[in-house]
């Protein structure tokens, strides 16, 4: 008969159990709770791996990731209008996408884990294309000779139907992976980004204008002065 295998990690003793709990977060929390310094004898100490790992770690690294994305997004958006304020108005709306998110991952009692994050992500990247529509039409509106107002009503008119067909067709493709046909690692990302667009579409056909006329009549108000 042979001896049972003994792990070792970094040159100490391991024993491993796994588990796949639905609330990553919630269950490492309870596990630190439960087996804490007081509850381990002198010499063991509790160790958890795996995605809650990776999860940490990627959250560690999440804000300087989105920091990086935001301002190459801000430079892109800059190139594109040759302005310092139409970017920053634009930029303005993802912290406002975000509220969708949570509603959503609340709605659904979606924990946090590694897919949301991912999805977060990919929101910063798609949700200023709205914005960017609706921006750009009104300044060609204006460059026509429409008034600040009269620009921005007219672009919000015509640019509706483009914006809620896009973000329609974004939904619906995600929809089967949301209501529970994906993986585990799929329906989170799904919610994720179906939430973020939902309040992205209204907040860029209601918050986008009214955002655009305030740093439009401040900062070209100061570059006429000047």
């Amino acid at each position: 008969q042979t001896l049972p295998l003994i792990a070792h990690l970094n040159g100490e003793r391991e024993l491993t159990v796994t588990a796949d709990p639905e609330n990553l977060l919630s269950a490492a929390k309870t596990v630190k709770t439960a087996l804490g310094p007081d509850f381990l004898p002198t010499g063991y100490h509790l160790q958890i791996r795996g995605q809650y790992q990776t999860l940490m770690q990627m959250f560690k690294s999440f804000s300087f990731v989105a920091l990086i994305a935001i301002l190459l997004v801000y430079l892109i958006l800059y190139l594109q209008f040759n302005s310092l304020w139409q970017p920053f108005v634009i930029l303005l709306k993802i912290p406002l996408d975000f509220i969708g998110v949570f509603l959503a991952l609340l709605l659904t009692r979606e924990p946090l884990n590694l897919s949301v994050a991912l999805g977060i992500l990919t929101l910063v990247g798609v949700s200023v294309n709205n914005a960017i529509l609706l921006i750009d039409k009104a300044n060609r509106l204006r460059k026509e000779g429409y008034l600040l107002q009269e620009a921005l009503r007219k672009a919000v008119h015509l640019r509706t139907r483009p914006i809620l067909m896009t973000g329609l067709t974004t939904l619906f493709a995600l929809l089967p992976a949301a209501v529970g046909f994906g993986s585990a690692i799929h329906r989170p990302f799904a919610i994720t980004i179906i939430g973020g667009m939902i309040t992205g579409i209204i907040f860029s056909l209601n918050i986008i204008p009214m955002l655009y006329t305030v740093f439009a009549r401040k900062f070209e108000k100061r570059t006429a002065t000047l």
